[in-house]
């Protein structure tokens, strides 16, 4: 499926009062995200043997998108570390990919309900679709499910190898 990008629903065609159903969609995609870029740079501690204090310093604010880069530099050129570094190679393809409905619901406004399809949430970016006309972007509850989804069990992986290379500091096992 995917968000129905540049849509422009008359102003009687939206329906500003989100349903609890909405809502709940729109904070799982937040809070999975959040979770998976903690995630992400616990793994990078991880690789780079360095203590989760230290590595929150200097990964804290790398964007999600730019860690699997960083990642990927972290293993050797040879055999396994190459299937590694492929894998997170094409992480940051599919994060890519996976990041525009995240994006779209924390970078733009909620505007509410597409009536004609009340499965479907309108976003406003600013940013123009045509002359007189911001863009929308109708994103449906599924594919919040589906990127929420996919963050969820990037986020189990990253913590799950995180653990195999071996906690970098007594409170690992905390977080």
């Amino acid at each position: 499926m995917g968000a129905k990008s540049q849509v422009t629903p008359q102003p009687d065609e939206i329906l500003p009062d989100l349903e609890q159903r909405h809502r709940d969609a729109i904070l799982d995609v937040v809070l999975a995200w959040g979770t998976l870029d903690g995630a992400l740079g616990i793994l990078l501690a991880a690789t780079e043997d360095t203590e989760l204090d230290v590595a929150a310093g200097e990964f804290g604010k790398m964007p999600t998108s730019d860690k699997p880069a960083r990642l990927r530099r972290n293993f050797p050129d040879n055999s396994s570390g190459k299937s590694a570094s492929m894998f997170f190679k094409k992480l940051k393809k599919n994060l890519e990919r996976n990041s525009f409905v995240r994006n779209r619901i924390v970078h733009s406004r909620c505007v509410g309900i597409w009536e004609k399809d009340p499965e479907y949430v309108l976003f406003a970016a600013f940013e123009r679709f045509s002359d007189g006309h911001l863009a929308f972007d109708a994103i449906p509850l599924e594919e919040m499910a589906r990127v929420t989804k996919w963050a969820e069990q990037l986020t189990a992986l990253a913590l799950r190898l995180s653990e195999q290379i071996g906690p970098t500091s007594p409170d690992a096992e905390e977080i």
